[in-house]
């Protein structure tokens, strides 16, 4: 993410912030693929946890907005509401 990027995350008011693999260890069970794989498998596997992070919100979450989640080249970012509906879809499902 380039400094330009960054202005603009910061400007939008993006406060939450995970890097790709916390992200997915905390929403794996949102991605019926990757679930089936223990989470330090990936690790050891040196799985693309952008990709799997972008499959649990896309599979969970169609109707998502860049308002409320971007994705950076090392971090997601989300705003308060982006992470509340997040955690309420995860709930659901555990």
């Amino acid at each position: 993410m380039g400094v330009l990027d960054t202005i603009k995350v910061r400007q939008e008011s993006f406060p939450q912030r995970k890097i790709y693999q916390k992200f997915y260890q905390r929403y794996e069970e949102l991605n019926s693929k990757g679930s089936k794989i223990f989470f330090d498998d990936h690790v050891k596997q040196g799985s693309d946890f952008l990709q799997l992070s972008k499959e649990c919100v896309s599979e969970s979450w169609p109707e998502k907005t860049d308002k409320m989640l971007l994705w950076g080249k090392t971090k997601v970012f989300m705003t308060l509401e982006g992470q509340y509906m997040l955690e309420d879809i995860r709930r659901e499902k555990m």
